[in-house]
């Protein structure tokens, strides 16, 4: 098993969008509401690695400030349970908070206890679309309620 100083966590490079999108779709997450304008990723490579070497992890943070969105953490199934999830979560975290974000908000279905055991609450579904609306996903959200029914959000305070 690698340990998570194994990694470099990095913002996306200019062009390097489609990339994340690819490896998203390839692995049946949410990729059709990235605006490379307003979805600023992170990635995580092995380090040493080369600027053409293979995305490991990856996490997004899309600003409506104060309050911003944290979407598409993805950690690659053999780079798993060694922290690299929770160092993409700490990094989205002081990112936010750098630019002056006090709460932070996600969707999610799946990964519910994950992201409570990193300090996340669950919140009505309905804050969240009103508290991140001029956000990508929020807005790909509100055109499909049909998706939205079906999901699950949660919210933590960063300010302090």
């Amino acid at each position: 098993m690698s340990d998570v100083s194994e990694y470099v966590i990095r913002a996306e490079m200019d062009g390097e969008t489609a990339r994340i999108r690819d490896r998203l779709a390839a692995v049946g997450m949410m990729h059709e509401d990235i605006d490379p304008d307003r979805s600023r990723f992170w990635v995580a490579e092995k380090a040493g690695s080369d600027t053409d070497s293979e995305i490991v992890g990856t996490v997004r943070l899309e600003l409506d400030r104060p309050n911003a969105l944290v979407g598409s953490l993805y950690v690659a199934s053999d780079h798993r349970n060694n922290g690299l999830g929770g160092a993409l979560i700490d990094h989205v975290d002081r990112a936010a908070q750098s630019r002056g974000v006090t709460t932070l908000y996600l969707f999610s279905t799946d990964a519910g206890t994950y992201f409570e055991a990193r300090g996340y609450e669950e919140t009505p579904v309905e804050e969240t679309v009103v508290a991140v609306s001029d956000t990508p996903q929020a807005e790909y959200y509100r055109n499909r309620p049909e998706l939205l029914a079906n999901e699950v959000t949660f919210r933590k305070s960063i300010d302090g």
